[in-house]
């Protein structure tokens, strides 16, 4: 039998979303990477006693620019793979040594689907998973201003039907992924 999606199956979903992107934006503005909104009260105090003259109504630039890839303190067994069309479909792949297929986890970036990369991924997630016998693959999708929304689920979609597919050859369990 078919599933069919409803638009009332996807509401917990986005709800999550909406939530753990504005937990994230809260999180860069707080290590600086993004200037927070003077809009809002608990950022109004925050906020430059003065603006300049010619300032007008234009967004305040941010005073960092979000962080771009980052270097592996562990290499991937497999790195840069590309699983679909677009550039920043790629992802990387620890193989946890196993004589049986094993598990595998898979991350996605946070970054609110307009900053990131496949690089971020936390050392304590990938040394644990590897340590307990669980592959670790990490993945970069498309970017809300290169692709509207939903193209970033397509994309995650997308990078875990390859991974399934390459699961013999790669010795992953196709029915054991978690993302």
């Amino acid at each position: 039998m078919k599933r069919t999606w409803s638009r009332l199956h996807w509401m917990p979903f986005l709800l999550a979303l909406v939530l753990w992107s504005e937990a994230t934006l809260n999180s860069f503005a707080q290590e600086g990477l993004v200037m927070p909104s003077s809009d809002s009260p608990e950022n109004a105090a925050q906020a430059p006693a003065s603006r300049p003259k010619n300032a007008g109504n234009a967004p305040a630039k941010a005073q960092k620019t979000p962080r771009g890839p980052e270097e592996y303190t562990r290499q991937p067994n497999l790195r840069d793979v590309a699983y679909g069309p677009h550039e920043r479909n790629d992802l990387d792949l620890w193989k946890a040594k196993s004589d049986r297929p094993t598990p595998l986890a898979v991350f996605f970036h946070p970054g609110a689907f307009m900053v990131g990369d496949k690089t971020w991924i936390p050392k304590p997630f990938l040394e644990t998973c590897l340590e307990k016998g669980i592959s670790v693959a990490t993945a970069n999708y498309r970017f809300s201003k290169q692709a509207p929304f939903p193209a970033q689920l397509e994309d995650g979609a997308r990078a875990i039907q390859f991974l399934r597919l390459h699961a013999a050859e790669w010795n992953l369990d196709p029915k054991a992924v978690a993302a």
